[in-house]
C-alpha cells in the first residue's frame, strides 16, 4: 500500500521524534519509519544515561516532555572528577532547578552550561514517541527502508515490509546507521574507528543523582582505566550507568574488556550489583557529512539530521542533545517553508533558504562539539574520555 505525507523521517531516535513533534505541530503531515521493533520489544537498546544541561531540559519541556517526572529526569546533586593517579578529586554540588528553564539563545550558550540531570535514553524515546503521536505524526516500527528515490516533485520510500511512502521531503535521522545515505549523498567523511569502549547499566541507585569521572589504575600494566559513572536516585529506578575506556589495544578480546569493566565496577563500589543492561562492547568514531541536504536540482530534497549528519561518541549525551537542538532549528526553518513543502515546490526560494540556514547551523554544531572536546581534553585530562573520540579527532 502507498501513503502520502508532506515529510517522511527515517529513524525514530530522539532527533527523528523531536522533528516529528515540531513538524506536525506546524501543520505538516509527518511519518516516522524505523527498522527496529517497537520500544517495548526492542532488546538492543543502548545502555545509556544522557546528561542534560538546563537548556536541554528547556528544549524537552518545549517538546512537551514532563521534565518534573522523577522517573524520567533525575536531577544531579553532585559532580565529581577524580584522578586516581594523583589522588586529586574535585566535587561540586549542583544547584537544583527553581523554575521552568528557559531555552538557550543559541548552541554556544547551550554548550557553556554545566550538566544538570540524568535521563535514560529509552525512557526519553518513549516520552517523545507519546508526544509525537499526540501531535498527529504517524510512527511505524519494523519498517526498514530499502529504497529511497528522489523524483521531480516528491521522494518515494519503500520498506522491506512492502509499505510505500511518498512525501514532499525526506529526512534521514538514522543515527550511526547510514545505509540509506550512501545511495543518495556521496562524500561522507569518516574518521578511523576509535578504540572500543564497554558500558552497562546496573540495577542500583543512590540517595541522590551523581556523576563521577575517575581514572582507575590498571592491573595489567596498561594506562589507567577511564571510567564515567552516572547514578540516578533510587526513586527513579533508572539505575547506574558505567562506561569504561579500557585503554587497551584495538585487538583486545571481549574477555579482556569485560575484565576491565569488572575492575572498574569494584573500584567504584558497584561490583556485584545485578544488571539492567549487561555490559556491551562497542566501537567509537567521528563522522561528519560534507553536506547535510541534497536539493536544488529540480528534484525533491533529502535532508540529513542528527548523528547521521555529525557524530562523535559521547556517552554523556552531549552529541544527542546538540543534535536535538539542531533538529528544533531545522523544524523551525521548514515551518517557514511549509507552503513550498505542501505544494511540492521543490525549487522554491523559501525552501532553499530554509535548507541553507540549517546547513550553517549544523556546521556550527559540528564545530562546537569539536571545540568543546578539544578544550576538555586539554584542561581536564582525567575526564577527557567523556568526549573521547571527538577529542582524538
Amino acid at each position: 500500500m502507498e501513503r502520502t505525507y508532506d515529510v517522511a523521517i527515517v529513524g525514530a531516535g530522539p532527533v527523528g521524534l523531536a522533528l516529528a513533534i515540531e513538524l506536525s505541530r506546524n501543520g505538516l503531515a509527518t511519518i516516522v519509519l524505523d527498522r527496529r521493533p517497537p520500544l517495548t520489544q526492542d532488546a538492543s537498546a543502548r545502555p545509556q544515561l544522557l546528561v542534560a544541561r538546563t537548556g536541554d531540559l528547556a528544549h524537552l519541556a518545549h517538546l512537551g516532555v514532563d521534565i518534573d517526572d522523577e522517573t524520567l529526569v533525575s536531577i544531579l546533586a553532585t559532580r565529581t572528577e577524580r584522578d586516581a593517579a594523583s589522588g586529586r578529586s574535585i566535587t561540586a554540588d549542583v544547584v537544583p532547578l527553581r523554575s521552568t528553564p528557559e531555552r538557550p539563545r543559541d548552541l554556544w550558550e547551550l554548550a557553556a552550561q554545566t550538566p544538570r540531570a540524568l535521563i535514560p535514553i529509552g525512557r526519553l524515546q518513549a516520552a517523545l514517541l507519546a508526544r509525537a503521536r499526540t501531535s498527529g505524526a504517524d510512527v511505524v516500527y519494523g519498517c526498514e527502508v530499502t529504497r529511497l528515490r528522489r523524483h521531480a516533485r516528491e521522494v518515494s520510500l519503500v520498506c522491506a515490509s512492502g509499505v510505500s511512502i511518498v512525501a514532499g521531503l525526506a529526512i534521514i535521522a538514522t543515527g550511526a546507521g547510514r545505509s540509506s545515505i550512501t545511495s543518495i549523498l556521496r562524500g561522507l567523511d569518516a574518521a578511523p574507528v576509535a578504540p572500543r569502549l564497554i558500558a552497562g547499566v546496573l540495577s542500583v541507585g543512590g540517595d541522590r543523582g551523581r556523576w563521577v569521572r575517575a581514572e582507575v589504575p590498571s592491573a595489567t600494566g596498561t594506562p589507567p582505566l577511564r571510567c564515567t559513572l552516572l547514578q540516578t536516585a533510587s526513586a527513579s529506578g533508572a539505575g547506574t550507568a558505567l562506561l569504561v575506556d579500557p585503554q587497551l589495544a584495538a585487538t583486545a578480546g571481549e574477555e579482556q574488556l569485560l575484565g576491565c569493566f569488572e575492575q572498574a565496577a569494584r573500584a567504584l563500589g558497584v561490583a556485584g550489583a545485578p544488571y539492567r543492561v549487561a555490559p556491551l562492547v562497542f566501537a567509537t568514531g567521528v563522522t561528519t557529512a560534507t553536506r547535510r541536504f541534497v536539493a536544488g536540482d529540480n528534484r525533491a530534497p533529502v535532508v540529513i539530521a542528527g548523528d547521521a549528519a555529525q557524530t562523535g561518541h559521547v556517552f554523556s549525551g552531549q552529541t544527542c542533545f546538540v543534535n536535538v537542538a539542531l533538529a528544533l532549528g531545522l523544524a523551525e526553518q521548514l515551518a517557514r517553508a511549509r507552503r513550498a513543502i505542501t505544494e511540492r515546490a521543490v525549487s522554491s526560494p523559501s525552501l532553499a533558504r530554509a535548507l541553507a540556514t540549517y546547513e550553517r547551523q549544523s556546521e556550527a554544531g559540528a564545530a562546537l562539539l569539536a571545540l568543546a572536546s578539544r578544550r576538555h581534553h586539554q584542561r581536564h585530562a582525567p575526564g577527557a574520555w567523556a568526549l573521547a573520540s571527538v577529542a582524538r579527532a
